[in-house]
């Protein structure tokens, strides 16, 4: 079968803008230019010890002053200050400089270091913000979001999905094995709403293999349920099967639910969306495995599908992105990820020696593409696989 978007299904109109959300938690950027605007004016050629004494009372003042400020702002945000506790020790010397007479280049280190002090406690601050909150992580700005999930029965799927949930969004999970989606559906329902006064997730039976009519059908239900969808995942696939079913299931599977649920989108005139598609480092030409012919030819005509959706859909600010995992457990890979021998070639090979978890590794990137913070991102193929396939295809009788 041969899909081609020349005949686009979509409309038209629209663009995207983009947002930086490090600011928003760093809470300012030390940037070279930012040391030179902030520097003091350049002293005279004679500056006395109580000048400099001066200055430094002024630093400690202003130290205490953002200690007192970022402790006020953990504060808020219910995370732990321990982090700065530390500082509590750090005390400026009633004569930090002996020399009556001090030099330039010693006015110099102590300007730079209490600079450098200052963005240390700012990395601090961060590093124990996303230790200690990572479900904050694009969480802001998800509340409320209604999501479509298909091939939401088990694996990647399933864990994307209530990861989503616990994030605040609404979720619509969708394949062929009902039973699977509602022990999933009640398992959400029952997390997030303690009173059961509202749904936060809801089954769709699907079957990307069936027919058009079908799968439009399938779409409306899954509209209808929340009364909008702002975002899609793509997630259903198969492995290595007959030529045929293969390519209905990765690909055209895939395009005729985006196809159905941009229309309600354009329709609903909501000011956009976006759409995910779970690819595979199958596809990528870096890696070539003898045996899966149709598996990675599926896998590389759905990232060029992703491409070229994302050039005919931004107009409708409509964003459209892969993402391309590695191996992560799921019920293709379980059984290979159990051999002792695939530790050892991961251990050995990959640069980051290690095999990653859906949870934070693939779920923290579905966050960043719904959230508002990517708006400006689109027709990317996102690979996550710990490096692995930067070497291509290891020569296991070596290793």
């Amino acid at each position: 079968m041969f899909i081609s978007f020349t005949c686009s299904p979509f409309y038209e109109e629209g663009v995207g803008v983009g947002s930086d959300p490090c600011k928003a938690i760093c809470g300012s950027k030390i940037t070279k230019e930012g040391l030179k605007d902030q520097s003091p004016s350049r002293p005279s050629s004679r500056v006395d010890k109580q000048d400099v004494t001066a200055v430094m009372e002024e630093m400690q003042a202003k130290m205490e002053k953002l200690q007192d400020d970022m402790n006020n702002t953990m504060q808020q945000n219910e995370v732990s200050t321990k982090c700065i506790s530390g500082l509590d020790s750090f005390e400026f010397s009633d004569d930090p400089i002996k020399s009556s007479t001090p030099s330039k280049s010693n006015r110099k280190k102590v300007f730079i270091r209490s600079r450098l002090l200052s963005a240390y406690i700012r990395l601090l601050l961060l590093h124990d913000y996303l230790k200690r909150n990572k479900m904050a992580l694009w969480q802001d700005g998800l509340n409320g979001k209604v999501v479509m999930v298909t091939g939401a029965s088990s694996g990647i799927g399933r864990e994307v999905s209530i990861n989503l949930a616990k994030a605040g969004c609404r979720i619509i999970v969708s394949a062929r094995r009902v039973d699977k989606l509602k022990s999933l559906c009640n398992h959400i329902n029952r997390s997030s709403n303690s009173e059961g006064l509202a749904l936060n997730a809801i089954a769709v039976e699907l079957d990307v293999t069936a027919n058009g009519a079908n799968i439009e059908a399938a779409v409306q239900i899954a509209w209808d349920a929340f009364g909008r969808i702002d975002a899609l995942v793509n997630n259903a696939g198969v492995r290595e099967e007959e030529w045929e079913h293969t390519f209905t299931t990765n690909l055209r599977g895939a395009w005729l639910v985006s196809k159905f649920v941009c229309r309600h989108m354009i329709d609903a005139k909501q000011g956009g969306g976006s759409i995910i598609n779970v690819s595979s480092i199958a596809g990528l030409n870096r890696v070539l495995v003898p045996g899966g012919l149709a598996y990675a030819s599926s896998k590389m005509a759905l990232d060029r599908l992703t491409e070229m959706m994302a050039l005919e859909l931004g107009v409708h600010k409509i964003r459209v992105n892969s993402i391309a995992p590695g191996i992560f457990k799921s019920e293709m890979t379980e059984s290979l990820i159990q051999q002792k021998w695939f530790h050892g070639v991961i251990s050995r090979t990959a640069p980051l020696r290690t095999i990653g978890t859906t949870d934070p590794a693939l779920t923290s990137l579905v966050r960043y593409l719904i959230h508002a913070s990517s708006e400006y991102v689109s027709g990317n193929v996102f690979i996550v696989d710990s490096g692995a396939t930067l070497i291509g295809v290891p020569i296991f009788s070596s290793l």
